[in-house]
């Protein structure tokens, strides 16, 4: 088994130096780093939030501006707290470069592609069809950290959400999978807290129904999210990851380190085949169910 992790972390090590070394898009992959840095992004965030508010904007231009800052915020603690608690230093120490455009010495995860992958999921729920377009971003941004020696081949794929978090499940440690999940909850609440602040801005007939209204729009969201985009993704992924690593134990004498890789990237390739169907099927459950409790 340590021989297999050995292998594993030199062909992770040796293919990342590969494409590191026949980059020839180096100014093209600098562009990217800098439009996805984290420093643009938490400034025009902030400003575009405090115009929103002060211009009075509408109401789901406000919304998807705080979401925004509460999602990078997250995204950035998520990703902090894993690269000091994996102390993985950065390729081109390895390589004895000199490290620019580096705000930490720390290399597992990336932080560039896992705000690309929130960006592209937070537009995609916004506007699925605009989103379209941007569903290559993370795999770019990604190759772009790997040529320019920022990170290794496996730092930009562990940066992704709680499904992403599942399909890693054996290759990664179990604080991973779990912190993954800390983000995506945080999305929730932070969700539910501004659907519940939108709707207390509305006029009512009195306090109550005022409360009243707050509350369900707040209870509503709390459910819907932590339904279709926590806990059903989460064990759609969990167990299709599971059931696929012990067919392929069974019927294959793939490695262990290979058959893990295996697993983890057509946990990969599912996650955006279950969005949709997974949205639908609780927006229908919710409407027979929950909704017609709270709104009668």
């Amino acid at each position: 088994m340590e021989r297999l992790i050995h292998w594993g972390i030199g062909a992770d090590e040796k293919y990342s130096k590969l494409l590191y070394e026949k980059n020839k898009y180096e100014i093209a992959c600098t562009w990217i780093e800098w439009l996805i840095h984290g420093f643009p992004w938490f400034v025009v965030a902030a400003l575009g939030l405090i115009v929103a508010y002060g211009k009075n904007f509408d109401e789901m231009t406000q919304y998807g501006l705080v979401v925004l800052n509460i999602g990078l915020y997250f995204d950035l603690i998520f990703i902090a707290v894993i690269k000091f608690y994996i102390h993985r230093d950065r390729p081109l120490k390895t390589y004895s470069k000199y490290m620019e455009h580096t705000v930490d010495i720390y290399s597992f995860p990336s932080g560039h592609s896992s705000r690309a992958a929130m960006l592209v999921v937070m537009l995609y729920n916004f506007s699925p069809m605009a989103a379209v377009p941007f569903i290559p971003l993370p795999l770019i941004v990604g190759l772009s950290r790997v040529a320019l020696g920022r990170h290794y081949i496996t730092d930009v794929l562990a940066g992704y959400a709680n499904e992403v978090g599942e399909a890693f499940r054996l290759l990664v440690h179990p604080v991973v999978v779990k912190f993954s999940y800390v983000v995506a909850f945080g999305y929730v609440a932070a969700d539910s807290i501004d659907k519940g602040f939108i709707e207390s801005k509305k006029t009512h007939v009195n306090n109550t129904q005022k409360t009243k209204k707050v509350a369900i729009a707040a209870v509503d969201t709390v459910l819907w999210q932590t339904f279709a985009s926590v806990l059903i993704p989460g064990f759609t992924i969990n167990r299709f990851c599971f059931f696929t690593n012990m067919l392929l134990q069974k019927s294959t004498k793939l490695p262990t380190t290979v058959r893990k890789w295996t697993v983890t990237a057509l946990g990969l390739a599912t996650i955006p085949f279950i969005v949709h169907p997974i949205d639908a099927f609780v927006e229908e459950a919710m409407n027979k169910t929950a909704r017609k409790v709270y709104n009668e």
